[in-house]
């Protein structure tokens, strides 16, 4: 009963004509989803590299998850900022900001797609590029060294005592 009351009334919510987005101009082709498909795998890049420098020095598993929750955090940041606010509309510290957080550009790239602006969206992937590439060649510098094997690497000169 519960079931047919809220398709009823879901029903009864919906409007009687559909917005067609393609008419207005607000399309997606086949260049555009490989631009943020292309943006989403080097974010992971990104990301994935952060997580191994930062589980370098974790001495177990949940110190390792606790060491990656700053990631988590700029993750979530330009999400809820994305969600909440406009991008446009933002001051222009809070922009720079947003912008130096690598995983904030495939989640803009849509709609910057979708507008027409491709310099925003070939700007961050060469930016996420450019940040990937640091953080694996600093992996490459930890891995290469027998620090990892012999558990040599750790934060302890950087805590206060």
């Amino acid at each position: 009963i519960y079931m047919m009351g809220l398709g009823y009334y879901m029903n009864s919510l919906s409007m009687s004509s559909e917005m067609n987005l393609a008419d207005l101009g607000l399309s997606l082709g086949v260049k555009d989803y490989f631009l943020v498909g292309l943006s989403v795998f080097i974010t992971l890049l990104a990301a994935l590299s952060l997580c191994m420098i930062l589980g370098t020095f974790a001495e177990n598993y949940k110190s390792a998850q606790t060491l990656n929750l700053p990631i988590v955090l700029l993750a979530v940041f330009p999400m809820f900022l994305t969600m909440f606010k406009d991008f446009d509309t933002l001051p222009l510290m809070l922009k720079i900001v947003v912008f130096v957080i690598p995983f904030s550009h495939p989640m803009m790239a849509m709609r910057n797609l979708m507008f027409g602006n491709y310099v925003l969206v070939l700007s961050g992937i060469v930016y996420v590029v450019i940040f990937s590439v640091i953080m694996m060649w600093i992996i490459v510098r930890i891995f290469s060294t027998e620090r990892v094997l012999t558990a040599k690497i750790s934060l302890s000169k950087f805590r206060r005592r």
